[in-house]
């Protein structure tokens, strides 16, 4: 996939160092791109990176540690001159980049106007990343940010239509990419792979088994689930619900508090668990966790809140709860599909209409070199 022409430089630009180290749902996708795919990336302009991948350039940039945004206010994009002067100098030497920016803003807004201040516009194509639903902007300035872009790229067609909604111009490009999600990870096992795993994490055999997974965030929707687990334990007593993410213990009838385990640690949790709950409050931008569990065999029941609802295939992959800020409407709906996995022979009811490689890491790596080849051909029929 990588082009040998110099004419067009596909650049990342980073506040993160890449490979990042840490934990994230875009870092893990671009490390495992970047380390384990044919990528389409010549050079990463970001903070210092130890553990580089062979064959792309590097180039370290700093943000000024000092008053940066004292300054900024005197000195209009003061904090990312750095990346600037490093793009500069690519676009000098080359003719033309195609720029990636993964969810920073206020580094998108300094490089479209250090490019139009410098007559450099023109040999950038923007490729902006939103790994959110959407960002709090309004009027002019949301028309502005969308100016600033050569193409959009959104996690969900719920997010597309929201934006389109708040704004009476969007004269960028979109583009549609779903997250990927490791499918050698997280995937199904069979039947006695499942106990197997149950007794190894000391798990009850006979025992339907709840996930809840993430932090402890009120937007999360833990609470919602707890209140609604004290109306079902009442009612059924061979159902145990797990909580996996937060700090705190948590602890009551049924509940089985594990506190935190490693990013790594998750899969055979997952692929354990019976349901998985996402009874999230806010607009997420996709729900990571909820397709991870999903392509585990977990009978998911999640909010139906934009654009959580897409992501479960609008209620083919798994239930929807309507009234998601409700208790009494959660301990409805569990019960529904309890009786219904248990009327199926435990076996997820939904199952049939998942595609086998939904949401696939390597689909998305397809896709972002897709991306970045369309707009490198438009670039070299430009010339």
């Amino acid at each position: 996939m990588r082009s040998s022409s110099t004419m067009v430089q596909k650049v990342v630009l980073s506040t993160l160092p890449l490979p990042y180290k840490g934990i994230g749902s875009w870092t893990t996708m671009y490390n495992y791109y970047l380390q384990q795919y044919e990528h389409a990336i010549d050079c990463i302009i970001s903070p210092y990176v130890a553990n580089r991948v062979e064959g792309i350039e590097y180039i370290s940039v700093h943000e000024p540690k000092f008053a940066k945004d004292r300054i900024s206010m005197y000195w209009k994009h003061y904090k990312y001159r750095g990346y600037w002067r490093a793009l500069k100098n690519i676009i000098d030497q080359n003719g033309y980049v195609i720029v990636q920016i993964i969810d920073n803003v206020g580094l998108l807004r300094a490089i479209d106007a250090f490019a139009r201040k410098t007559g450099r516009r023109e040999k950038i194509k923007i490729l902006f990343f939103i790994h959110g639903y959407d960002y709090v902007m309004e009027g002019k300035e949301r028309e502005a940010f969308y100016g600033m872009v050569d193409d959009l790229i959104v996690l969900t067609y719920a997010s597309y239509r929201h934006q389109l909604d708040k704004t009476s111009s969007m004269p960028c490009e979109v583009t549609h990419i779903y997250n990927g999600i490791d499918s050698e990870k997280f995937k199904r096992v069979a039947p006695e792979t499942k106990e197997e795993t149950r007794e190894k994490l000391n798990l009850k055999k006979d025992t339907v088994y709840f996930l809840w997974l993430s932090q402890e965030r009120p937007k999360k929707g833990l609470h919602i689930v707890l209140r609604a687990w004290e109306i079902l334990t009442a009612r059924f007593p061979n159902i145990e619900l797990l909580i996996i993410g937060t700090k705190e213990r948590i602890e009551g009838k049924g509940i089985r508090w594990l506190g935190r385990i490693p990013n790594d640690k998750l899969p055979q949790y997952y692929q354990s668990a019976d349901f998985y709950l996402f009874p999230t409050l806010w607009h997420e931008g996709f729900g990571l966790s909820l397709a991870e569990a999903m392509k585990c065999g977990c009978v998911c029941i999640a909010s139906d809140i934009d654009p959580i609802g897409e992501v479960l295939g609008n209620g083919r992959y798994g239930r929807l709860v309507s009234f998601p800020h409700s208790p009494e409407s959660w301990a409805e709906v569990i019960a529904e599909e309890l009786h219904r996995y248990e009327n199926n022979d435990k076996n997820n009811p939904y199952q049939e209409h998942i595609p086998d490689k939904v949401y696939d890491l390597n689909v998305w790596c397809d896709n972002i070199n897709r991306l970045v080849t369309k707009w490198e051909k438009r670039l070299l029929s430009q010339k």
